[in-house]
């Protein structure tokens, strides 16, 4: 304790300053150690107050953080970006509108297969059929005025380009006037599988295919007059679709006809320059015997 009057210490349980002789405060010396107390008390509290603030605050921010990793490493694994407000490939209305294109598109892409397989299926079955027709003599005599070997030859020909080939049978063994070509479509529809359609070429023939129009020739010249005629396919029907025709022959001034109507020489001769361009490869035809119908027919 100190002496309220000098200042000097004094030991524990003196009653009077060793230095003035003053009288020692008992009282005032407890307020004095109870006040000091007090105070520790309260520096000591607000150092635990802090300790337990910092502590509280090092954790939160720990954990915070680890948190914010867990959620990048997890994006980072699942490789997935969790979608905005904007992004609508979650929506159920998208997905199903999704799903039905994929599924239209699956089934029209499997529709062009199935035809696709069916135009070769009855590719397959029509020469196989044109096969049969040609080694049925009975056939030929009923339906191309076949009379022995050799009085009618065949092509095979693909027309209006389907897949499905058409058969041209050529008969020139009569007069000039009844010559003939005989187009055999299949008609898987029919009973019979084929149709059969005559075309007089009386005084001519077959005069080849033009692959860009689909149109196959037929020509013939008469005393020095020509005519021409092209033929599509149409509903396993031959359509005309033009004819031309000429005094080319007959050693006179060029005079020309497209489709009956007269047109000078300039416009005829160009018109006709297509004909220079028929496919060389369907003006041949063959003798009806096994190694063609295996050839052209079974290969």
């Amino acid at each position: 304790m100190y002496c309220e009057k000098c200042g000097k210490k004094s030991e524990e349980g003196d009653l009077y300053c060793s230095n003035c002789g003053n009288k020692l405060n008992e009282s005032k010396y407890n307020r004095h150690g109870i006040v000091k107390g007090k105070l520790n008390a309260k520096i000591f509290v607000g150092v635990i107050v802090l300790i337990i603030i910092g502590v509280g605050s090092t954790i939160f921010f720990t954990n915070k953080l680890k948190m914010s990793e867990n959620k990048t490493l997890s994006k980072t694994n699942s490789g997935v970006t969790q979608p905005s407000a904007d992004d609508t490939s979650s929506d159920p209305k998208t997905q199903t509108n999704t799903e039905n294109e994929s599924s239209s598109s699956t089934s029209t892409q499997n529709s062009k297969n199935d035809e696709i397989a069916s135009k070769q299926k009855n590719g397959k079955d029509a020469k196989e059929k044109f096969a049969s027709l040609l080694q049925d003599t009975t056939w030929l005599t009923n339906n191309a005025e076949y009379k022995n070997s050799g009085s009618v030859k065949f092509l095979i020909l693909d027309i209006n380009q389907d897949g499905v080939p058409e058969m041209l049978l050529s008969n020139q063994s009569g007069s000039l006037a009844s010559w003939a070509i005989y187009v055999v479509t299949y008609n898987n529809n029919n009973n019979n599988n084929v149709d059969v359609q005559k075309i007089n070429t009386s005084h001519g023939g077959f005069a080849g295919y033009l692959s860009d129009e689909k149109v196959f020739l037929i020509n013939g010249e008469q005393m020095g007059y020509g005519w021409g005629t092209a033929y599509k396919l149409d509903n396993n029907q031959c359509v005309q679709v033009y004819t031309w025709a000429d005094n080319a022959g007959t050693g006179k001034e060029l005079e020309g006809k497209i489709n009956d109507a007269s047109v000078s020489q300039a416009e005829y001769k160009e018109f006709t320059k297509k004909f220079q361009n028929a496919d060389s490869n369907y003006k041949e035809f063959y003798d009806i015997n096994t190694e063609n119908i295996n050839k052209y027919l079974r290969n």
